[in-house]
């Protein structure tokens, strides 16, 4: 060795040797992590145009590679991290069985007899080539037995690596990496990538890890899992979009809206490899003094509402944290020759972005609420009357409830609460939205005694004897409390009712 290779192997990273990196989760699953970080960011390049790719007219070759080329450099990075991900795990498990299982055969005279007396590491032989190592792979499925210690300890859990479809997928993803690395002139369009990827390469992946989770002690990486629970890989997994309806006129019927869903899922995944673990803590890593940095984001998103597209203020569906801001911007639109407008929303904590060009996230079950409508703010006299007025379809299904099945004395009391509770709410709602308040005030009072009335019946020996003698006209308040003898007054049931509800007495 020269000089300048001395310099290299003294100055050579030794990850998981000892006095060197020790890390506890294998360090080729950083290739993953930098695989997704790469595929999520392929709907966000092409976030303004998404919405063509649902329109099977453009659906040429040619008009696939000249409109959906920008960012291409994130479908490279993808395919190559994928596969070095596949790559150095098939290699790890033929280390498991044997160290030497994964490294060319030694042909140099020197580390021969280094070799053959015990003095040369597997760590110090190049490893085999990706091709080599699958079919190294593939036969110790051929040459252990399925008694044998290796089959059951190592093999069986990754046998599904070795079957025909998963074979298949990785043969095409091996074919896309040679051809980016030797050739560097073809790559798949934006259809072959969305297939390959979702449809063969992210089965596998999630399979990898739940079929390893003995070695990952239960690791999975944070941002499969938005802060907010929707299980973006899980999600992406589920989807089933078949490679025909790509070329298709009349693609089935849900194609559409699971491709539209892709590209939503993938969005979330950036957003959500953003919000570190740091960030999900209230943490900032690289200033640890400054505390609260989510209050810093909702500082940020607050002083945009000064904005000239400012529309509203709302929780993001990936982080969760009240820092997305929904913006809108007015225009003429002259091929339809009327006023439109535009909107978009971006998350000043995770970074969450689309526009509406794809539609709601809600229509795709991948967010509680709307994000593009017209929804007022949670602050505001329209967002609590709107929320009374959603109680309603609760009352009508809760006595759908009660009626499905026997029904009791009790169930008589209940309807009528019900029945009154949707009135007043409806008229209360009414004269507030006309600046009544002299007459919407006592339908608050009406609500109370709607509420106690219920109440009372819960505490008495026999609901549904008590319930036919208030319909013979028998008071409720000249009834005892089961547990103390009490009258069920108005007072002494507001006063019980208050130790739930403490708002009740002053109101």
């Amino acid at each position: 060795m020269n000089d300048l290779d001395i310099f290299f192997v003294k100055n050579e990273i030794k990850v998981g040797q000892e006095k060197h990196v020790q890390v506890k989760i294998p360090i080729y699953y950083s290739s993953l992590d930098e695989a997704f970080f790469h595929y999520f960011l392929t709907f966000h390049d092409k976030n303004s145009s998404y919405h063509f790719l649902l329109n099977p007219s453009t659906w040429t070759p040619e008009s696939l590679s000249f409109n959906f080329f920008a960012g291409y450099e994130n479908v490279v990075f993808s395919i190559l991290s994928f596969h070095r991900f596949i790559e150095l795990f098939i290699k790890d498990i033929l280390k498991r069985i044997n160290p030497f299982l994964a490294v060319k055969f030694i042909e140099k005279e020197e580390e021969l007899f280094k070799f053959l007396d015990n003095n040369i590491s597997p760590d110090e032989v190049k490893t085999v080539e990706y091709s080599e190592a699958y079919k190294r792979f593939k036969q110790a499925y051929r040459h252990y037995d399925r008694s044998s210690d290796v089959y059951n300890t190592i093999l069986k859990d990754f046998e599904f690596l070795i079957e025909r479809e998963n074979s298949e997928s990785l043969r095409y993803l091996t074919d896309w990496r040679n051809r980016i690395m030797h050739n560097g002139q073809n790559m798949p369009n934006v259809f072959a990538y969305d297939y390959l990827i979702s449809q063969r390469i992210i089965p596998i992946v999630f399979q990898i890890i739940e079929a390893d989770s003995k070695k990952l002690e239960g690791y999975k990486p944070y941002y499969f899992k938005t802060k907010t629970g929707i299980n973006i890989i899980e999600e992406i997994n589920n989807l089933k979009i078949d490679y025909k309806d790509f070329s298709s006129n009349d693609p089935q019927k849900n194609f559409f809206n699971n491709y539209l869903k892709l590209g939503h899922l993938k969005e979330l995944g950036r957003a959500s490899m953003k919000n570190n673990y740091w960030d999900r803590k209230n943490l900032s890593y690289f200033e640890s003094n400054y505390k609260n940095p989510i209050g810093r984001y909702e500082r940020f998103a607050q002083a945009e509402k000064v904005s000239n597209y400012y529309y509203n203020l709302k929780n993001c569906p990936c982080c969760g944290e009240k820092t997305l801001l929904v913006y809108k911007e007015a225009f003429f639109n002259i091929i339809e020759n009327k006023d439109d407008n535009i909107k978009w929303v971006k998350c000043y904590c995770c970074d969450y972005f689309i526009k509406d060009n794809v539609d709601d996230p809600l229509e795709l079950r991948l967010s509680e609420y709307p994000l593009f409508d017209e929804i007022p703010e949670k602050t505001s006299l329209d967002w609590y009357l709107s929320e009374l007025r959603s109680l309603s379809q609760q009352h009508f299904d809760i006595g759908l409830k009660l009626f499905s099945g026997h029904i009791y004395a009790i169930d008589l009391i209940v309807s009528s609460v019900l029945k009154r509770s949707v009135s007043l709410i409806d008229g209360f709602c009414t004269f507030i939205e006309k600046k009544n308040f002299i007459c919407a005030a006592p339908m608050v009072r009406m609500q109370i005694d709607n509420a106690i009335r219920l109440y009372g019946t819960s505490l008495v020996e026999n609901p549904n004897e008590v319930v036919i003698k208030i319909l013979e006209g028998f008071p409720l308040s000249k009834i005892e409390d089961r547990n103390n003898r009490k009258k069920l007054t108005d007072q002494y049931l507001i006063d019980n009712l208050s130790k739930v509800f403490p708002w009740i007495k002053r109101v």
